[in-house]
């Protein structure tokens, strides 16, 4: 498609070049000419060479094409290297609306003050005299961090490669100084129309032009001079800020830079804010890394900023509050002073500094990050929008080399002290990170003109803008669409391993008749128990202080059973990679509790209709959310708190019970978190009951393995429950029958007494046992069986629906390994004895099988915070949803429906095995 010219001029060249030959030649043998027709091939390709030397060099002198040809018959006469090849680049000559209309303007520019001054010295700004202790005079000007489209427009005319012929050129660059053009119209009673007609004008002026059509925009590249976010307005008719340039579909194709990039843009790629050091020599950069490799830093960390008040997210407050509250920070409020906008005055501060807190402020990025790189302070981060993803082509994408990162959840819930993290990092890791930000400053400056030694930003920019079109070009040759090589809100994933990468979730701010009024209302959840006692510590319930035995006091808790919505909310509000931009986010989280809301109409003759409203209001609430719309519901989860038959009335085996909250439609899109799944349910995911004990560190949590480890225990096997004479297929009547007459086993009778309900008391039973009978219930599950495991003590299993089709992420999926399997069946008819199963285990394969036990202790509680070592519950739930959501995402991009994979029936089987073959238990799980 776009070497066509190349196609047609090579005939027309080999043939001068051959008549060249023939006239030279006619007296040579005709061995020779045989030779010199093996030769062709490789004279064809020095023709391509030929044709575009002479292109190029046709706005100088045109040597002649046999004075070229002449030139390779001579094997002493290596080819010269065009400086210039394939990097010529071609600037159009826009109507002066575009550009220079705007800076004659320039009063108008900026509704807050007057952006004259800033135009001077070609953007660069006013030339500060003042340098005192800067070493270059000259270098350093009070430049605007809005003035890049004015500074790049300077830049690219000195730009060595320039060409007059379109034809020729690997890039195309539109001078437009669309930053500059919307800062007219940001503030102010401006509609949308007049936002966006100077955008709308731009693309249709080069729309029109002949270089448009040859690669209809792939090629073309401009600067915005403003973040990314200003000419990205929503869809949304309400909304009322910026244009919508980079919505526009012609401006889809070309190459945006901007100060800020969106993570989900294709096009747009973030490049340095300007600073206020523009050298125009090696020489200057090297003196200036120098002052800045000799200064002595007083302060550990700075930050010159003010705080956000009106963004509830905004974590400014804090650091100004952890800042002011330590002697060794150094804060520059930015509040009622004009400090910080006199630049010598902030690179002085930061050059005192080791580190520099960069959060983020009305949007994820800062100018304040280049100063604080300029003056050697490294940067301290707490979003990953903030450098990580941003500035790809001029930072390392190893992060951890030039900066600290710490998670803004860390800030907000005040469990991350900034001086504490920061005085960690050893002295030697600070100098190699300093040294690091030195070598950069070159990479992130804007020099006067192009430097010898060092590729400046401008340079670096150039680079990468030109190697992405050739991308795109070699593409097209291929017949493939440049669009279609990543999905857009992948560009995050593809270009960097974050912290956070793939891992961001935004939590709904659901109204609080879904969760919070219900706490409120905490007396009316259970006829039969207080509620309002189990909901303290966020959940986990009083605190057992008469824990006795147990080593870490103020890790247990009497926790209830059915609390688990509450603890894992509050687990979320911790969570290390939360985003408040849904846009950005892996996943979205629900926090309703379903599990609490019916409990309160188990019981009392209620209709359907009152069971099931907060259900169908929940669904209502989301499906009118413009987060729905992006996947249907397939990225958002939530936690029942309950199981599963509790929330599916019409295919629950109860009958007439629960509501009917995961049968409708929007429920069975999103992932549902609870006690107990349905081996028949795609979308409901098992995850462990909650147990009693719930450690804040790594260190009582190794305490109570060690604990559990020297246990000595003197029963073979232990049962705690009551019977169900109701419910003919229970074995808890042979169970317990069987475990009475045994001298090696110990019950513990739930019958007509509250020692059941006695935490310490259940450890303490289990604790003495090799083994711990887990029969079904009421339902498949019980608590018990996390009980038991918590204690080292092995479950041994009657149904497979019990654990081993449940609760997939978190035990092994060789049951063998942790617990017995006896078939309830082997119980039921009498045709064997548990005694008889359990005592012909050989001790070295129970030893085995308990440390296994005890080594998923940790991955079956869930912890107070975040342990550094261990993954708990919580954890392991959080990484398993993020990779089913992503898997659903994969499957709609690729046209496919994420729920026919496979029957909803054969659920159990499908995620137990991957497959749907016959299967041992399949007469445990007739449908």
């Amino acid at each position: 498609m776009f070497s066509f010219k190349a196609v047609i001029r090579k005939p027309i060249l080999d043939s001068m070049v051959l008549r060249h030959y023939q006239k030279n030649l006619c007296l040579v043998a005709t061995f020779f000419l045989f030779l010199l027709c093996l030769t062709l091939p490789t004279i064809q390709y020095f023709s391509d060479y030929i044709t575009t030397k002479v292109a190029i060099r046709s706005l100088k002198i045109s040597p002649s094409v046999d004075q070229h040809a002449e030139e390779l018959t001579h094997e002493e006469a290596p080819l010269p290297k065009d400086p210039c090849s394939g990097r010529l680049i071609y600037i159009h000559d826009l109507p002066s609306r575009f550009n220079h209309e705007l800076l004659r303007n320039c009063k108008n520019l900026s509704h807050w003050f007057d952006f004259c001054p800033y135009l001077k010295n070609h953007g660069f700004g006013p030339v500060l005299n003042d340098t005192g202790d800067f070493i270059s005079e000259g270098c350093w000007y009070a430049t605007n961090q809005f003035m890049l489209s004015v500074i790049f427009h300077n830049r690219m005319k000195q730009y060595e490669c320039l060409t007059n012929d379109s034809s020729l050129a690997s890039a195309i660059y539109a001078p437009f100084y669309a930053g500059l053009e919307i800062g007219q119209h940001l503030w102010g009673a401006f509609n949308n129309s007049v936002r966006d007609a100077m955008a709308q004008d731009f693309t249709k002026w080069l729309r029109g032009r002949p270089e448009w059509r040859v690669m209809l925009g792939w090629d073309h590249f401009f600067v915005s001079g403003r973040i990314t976010w200003d000419f990205r307005r929503l869809s949304n008719p309400e909304a009322n800020w910026g244009s919508k340039l980079m919505s526009l579909p012609e401006a889809k194709n070309m190459t945006m830079l901007t100060i800020e990039s969106s993570p989900y843009g294709k096009n747009d790629f973030g490049i340095p804010y300007p600073t206020y050091f523009h050298p125009s020599s090696d020489a200057e950069v090297v003196e200036w890394q120098d002052r800045v490799r000799r200064q002595k830093r007083e302060y550990l960390f700075t930050f010159s900023g003010a705080p956000r008040p009106n963004m509830t997210t905004s974590i400014r407050g804090e650091l100004i509050n952890q800042c002011s509250n330590s002697t060794r920070c150094k804060m520059l409020s930015c509040l009622r002073n004009d400090f910080c906008s006199r630049p010598l005055h902030i690179i002085k501060i930061f050059m005192q500094s080791d580190f520099c807190l960069q959060p983020a402020g009305d949007s994820y990025t800062r100018r304040s990050t280049f100063d604080s790189i300029l003056a050697g302070c490294i940067p301290v981060f707490f979003h990953p929008g903030s450098a990580y993803i941003q500035y790809l082509w001029h930072f390392p994408k190893n992060y951890t080399k030039y900066s600290v990162f710490i998670p803004m959840s860390g800030i907000k819930n005040g469990s991350a002290s900034i001086e504490e993290v920061l005085s960690e990092v050893p002295e030697e890791d600070v100098m190699t990170m300093r040294e690091e930000v030195i070598r950069l400053i070159p990479k992130i400056i804007y020099a006067k003109k192009k430097l010898e030694k060092f590729e400046d930003a401008f340079d670096i920019t150039i680079k990468n803008v030109l190697e992405r079109i050739e991308g795109a070009r070699r593409q097209i040759r291929e017949g493939k669409d440049p669009d279609n090589e990543f999905p857009e809100p992948t560009k995050v994933d593809e270009e960097t391993h974050l912290p956070c990468s793939g891992r961001l979730i935004y939590i709904h701010d659901l109204p609080s008749k879904f969760n919070q009024d219900l706490l409120r209302d905490c007396k009316n959840l259970n006829k039969q128990v207080d509620f309002c006692l189990p909901l303290k510590n966020h959940g986990f319930g009083p605190v057992l202080n008469d824990s006795g035995d147990f080593t870490s006091g103020g890790s247990w808790y009497a926790t209830n059973q059915f609390m688990l919505s509450v603890i894992f909310h509050n687990r979320m509000k911790q969570y290390e990679c939360l985003t408040n931009d849904s846009s950005l986010a892996s996943a979205i989280y629900a926090p309703f509790y379903p599990g609490l809301e019916m409990r309160r109409f188990m019981k009392g003759g209620f209709k359907c209709s009152v069971r099931d409203a907060m259900g169908q209001n929940f669904v209502k609430w989301l499906r009118g959310r413009p987060e729905w719309g992006v996947m249907l519901g397939w990225d958002h989860f939530f936690v029942s708190g309950r199981i599963t038959w509790d929330l599916r009335r019409r295919t629950s085996p109860f009958g007439n019970w629960g509501t009917k909250l995961l049968e409708l439609p929007e429920a069975k899109n999103m992932t549902m978190l609870t006690i107990e799944s349905s081996p028949y349910g795609k979308n409901d995911f098992a995850i462990p009951y909650p147990t009693y004990f719930h450690p804040s560190s790594d260190s009582e949590m190794v305490e109570w393995q060690e604990r559990v480890r020297r246990e000595k225990r003197q029963y073979l096997f232990a049962f705690s429950g009551a019977p169900r004479p109701h419910r003919t297929g229970s074995i808890r009547g042979e169970v317990i029958s069987q475990c009475k007459s045994s001298s090696r086993c110990k019950l513990l009778s739930c019958v007509r007494n509250d020692l059941c309900n006695r935490p310490d008391n259940v450890i303490k039973v289990f604790m003495k046992s090799d083994f711990c009978l887990q029969p079904t219930g009421d339902s498949y599950t019980r608590r018990s069986t996390f009980d038991s495991v918590l204690t080292g003590c092995i479950p041994v299993f009657f149904h497979p629906g019990s654990a081993y089709v449940q609760y997939l992420w978190h035990f092994p999926k060789n049951y063998t390994k942790y617990s017995v399997f006896i078939p309830m069946d082997v119980i039921k008819n009498g045709s064997g004895t548990v005694e008889g199963v359990l005592s012909q285990i050989p001790e070295d394969v129970v030893m085995a099988m308990r440390e296994q036990v005890i080594g998923s202790i940790p991955k079956i509680i869930y912890a107070q915070k975040k342990l550094e070592k261990f993954e708990d519950t919580f954890d392991i739930t959080i990484k398993n949803v993020l990779a089913r959501i992503k898997g659903a995402r994969r499957l709609i991009r690729e046209g496919k429906e994420p729920g026919n994979e496979f029957p909803e029936v054969l659920s159990w089987k499908y995620y137990l095995t991957g497959k749907l073959e016959r299967h041992e238990w399949d007469s445990f799980f007739k449908t």
